[in-house]
């Protein structure tokens, strides 16, 4: 099939456009052809059709082949132009084909036109197909440049050097950096924080080196004004046809405020489960103190209920069992007492109306009336209070009921808590303008887990087993000093006793 070509042929003489045309025709080609053989008539062609080759003479009465070029030029056309001349020399062949002529033939020599003319057209289909993939390229680059400026997130690329080659205008409401700052100026690692930026440099730079693909990638990074913010960052690697790498492509979206939400998020979570977890603990230790006021109630209203019921039915009782009875009855309605005024305690402190009531008093004489009030219940022990207080020990303002309630209740643990037939030692003395109370005793100590729980309201440690009391004692002790302005401390080791401490201001 042949192939169909337009030619303009500049030539002045009939005879030898024949001869062009048939060296054509012989190499298959289809010839449509127009003559002309002036500027005029070579404009009004190339105003009126279109062709895909000119064959131009060298020189023709009132025009030439360099005319005839700068003409062909003008209109800017990227089709073949040939000379096609029987007289011209090669220095001027060369300067016509350096100036924008693809070849010169001599008449003399026209089977190599359409070699030449063959070699042209596919050359200037190759320069046609090549500027339409790059009209193509740069429609679709100016699309992408559009659409990536006004994406929500930063898109960039960067060179096998890491330093940004692209970057979107986003980047700078993102980073404050405008795009002329970062590109061919920064690296993607230049962005990270000093503090951190060799770390991420080495795993990032692990990724690029082995080619990697990473997606939403979270990372720190520093703002121009300084301002630290998270990105989350997705990327591929760019390769060329032959497969070299040229970098990578990714985006940073700003994620900032998400992961501050997710924080907090996060700890709102985990301050719910302690929270919750506090709750069940409380519950349970509730729980706990019910069943331990129900044996605390119960055990002194048996005591009173048999004893009355003794009483009752046996009216010729001798006077010493009746003796008995009457004081088994008197003291257990005592401790039901203490028990109920430790719980109305409790419940004063909680509605905010624990008050307490100062007056000044000579101190060791109340330590005296309070150590006389507490030497029956060691006598039951066989236990010995060991008593050291400080000569210079003088008057203290103090709720003294409220204090006494505080040393009974720690005498009363230090009894219980140690062995029968051992020694207690209370110590009180003037330090650093305080008075100071200690309570010694001789037990197997507190774990220091649970130090920090003791004076918590309904608590009893873990070896308290078989052993009377509410866990409110320690509770209300420490709400008592705290109400004086001082605090209550303990020091304990296994295996080697506890000390309790109470500082008061004496003042």
């Amino acid at each position: 099939m042949e192939a169909k070509i337009r030619v303009l042929m500049i030539e002045d003489m009939e005879s030898d456009a024949a001869f062009n045309i048939r060296a054509l025709e012989k190499a298959g080609y289809e010839v449509i052809y127009e003559i002309v053989a002036t500027a005029a008539e070579m404009r009004s062609a190339l105003d009126k059709g279109s062709y895909d080759l000119v064959l131009s003479d060298h020189n023709l009465p009132q025009f030439d082949s360099p005319t005839a070029l700068s003409i062909f030029q003008e209109r800017n056309l990227d089709i073949p132009f040939i000379i096609v001349s029987g007289a011209i020399g090669e220095e001027t062949a060369v300067r016509l084909m350096k100036t924008g002529a693809q070849d010169y033939v001599m008449k003399s020599n026209l089977p190599r036109l359409a070699p030449a003319v063959e070699r042209e057209l596919r050359d200037a289909e190759v320069r046609r197909r090549r500027k339409e993939s790059d009209e193509k390229l740069r429609s679709s680059e100016e699309r992408f440049r559009q659409v990536a400026d006004i994406a929500g997130e930063m898109i960039w690329e960067i060179g096998p050097d890491m330093k940004y080659i692209y970057v979107n205008r986003v980047a700078e409401s993102v980073t404050g950096y405008s795009p002329e700052e970062l590109i061919g100026q920064k690296t993607i690692f230049d962005l990270f924080p000093p503090d951190v930026r060799k770390s991420y440099q080495f795993h990032l730079s692990e990724c690029f080196n082995q080619r990697k693909t990473f997606r939403a990638f979270t990372s720190p990074r520093m703002c121009k004004d300084g301002r630290m913010i998270i990105l989350e960052t997705s990327a591929t690697p760019r390769m060329d046809i032959k497969g070299n790498f040229l970098g990578y492509r990714g985006t940073d979206a700003d994620v900032t405020k998400r992961k501050q939400m997710e924080a907090k998020i996060s700890d709102l979570y985990i301050k719910e489960k302690e929270q919750r977890t506090k709750l069940q603990e409380e519950a349970e230790v509730r729980n706990l103190f019910i069943n331990v006021l129900a044996h605390e109630l119960r055990n002194p209203l048996t005591a009173v209920l048999a004893s009355s019921e003794m009483l009752q039915e046996s009216p010729d009782l001798r006077e010493e069992l009746r003796m008995r009875l009457t004081s088994n009855i008197f003291e257990s309605a005592n401790l039901l007492t203490q028990r109920l005024d430790e719980m109305l305690d409790l419940a004063r402190y909680s509605k905010g109306t624990f008050e307490i009531k100062r007056q000044n008093v000579d101190a060791p004489q109340f330590l005296k009336h309070v150590i006389e009030r507490f030497n029956p219940t060691l006598e039951k022990r066989s236990q010995k209070l060991n008593i050291e207080i400080s000569p210079e020990l003088h008057d203290i303002s103090i709720d003294t009921s409220r204090i006494e309630q505080v040393i009974i209740n720690l005498l009363s643990n230090a009894s219980k808590y140690s062995p029968e037939k051992c020694e207690i030692t209370l110590k009180a003395c003037i330090q650093d303008h305080e008075l100071c109370l200690e309570v010694v005793d001789r037990g197997s100590g507190i774990p220091i887990e649970e130090q920090s729980n003791l004076f918590k309201p309904y608590y009893r440690a873990s070896k308290t087993q078989g052993i009377p009391g509410t866990g409110l004692g320690l509770a209300i002790s420490n709400k008592i000093i705290e109400a004086h302005g001082g605090k209550i401390q303990v020091a304990s080791k296994q295996g080697e006793g506890s000390t309790f401490s109470v500082l008061i201001p004496a003042g």
